[in-house]
């Protein structure tokens, strides 16, 4: 299994290396990624029968993120972006999206309000609230105390 991991994460990194590299993230990133793509189980989660069950640990922090940088986005362009700007390693399904977006709202993290896409459909257009700005952080944080663990332990002694 170990192999395995090496594998992907070497693949990984040499297919998305360029697009990524735009983007900032580190090669930390990319093993934590694949650590909890393909062994959700050392996180205390239960291996999901579905690839989109293990991203939803950090669904929300994606949501955020892309909403802090690109302002106001209906739930399509959210997709969108974390797709692209993935390098489409992270799709996003709809029946993963839209209720996590539907609970940030309930929690307050989004405000949602009718308007128009850029093709002038109408669609919720979520904005980010001071609790989401707020969530954001914490969400940063816990992303980063990840990315310190993963790295910590696979840093040779």
């Amino acid at each position: 299994m170990a192999d395995f991991a090496a594998h992907a994460a070497h693949s990984f990194t040499q297919k998305y290396a360029t697009r990524l590299s735009a983007i900032y993230i580190s090669d930390f990133q990319i093993v934590a990624f694949l650590v909890l793509y393909f062994y959700p189980a050392i996180w205390g989660c239960p291996i999901s029968k579905s690839p989109n069950d293990r991203l939803q640990g950090t669904l929300d922090l994606l949501i955020l993120t892309v909403i802090s940088r690109s302002g106001p986005l209906h739930g399509y362009a959210i997709a969108k972006y974390i797709r692209e700007y993935s390098g489409d390693a992270l799709r996003i399904e709809d029946g993963s999206l839209y209720p996590a977006i539907h609970r940030m709202t309930q929690q307050k993290w989004l405000k949602g309000e009718w308007g128009l896409t850029e093709s002038k459909r109408p669609a919720r257009i979520y904005t980010m609230t001071t609790l989401g700005r707020k969530q954001l952080e914490i969400e940063e944080d816990r992303w980063e105390q990840l990315i310190a663990a993963v790295g910590r332990v696979l840093q040779p002694t």
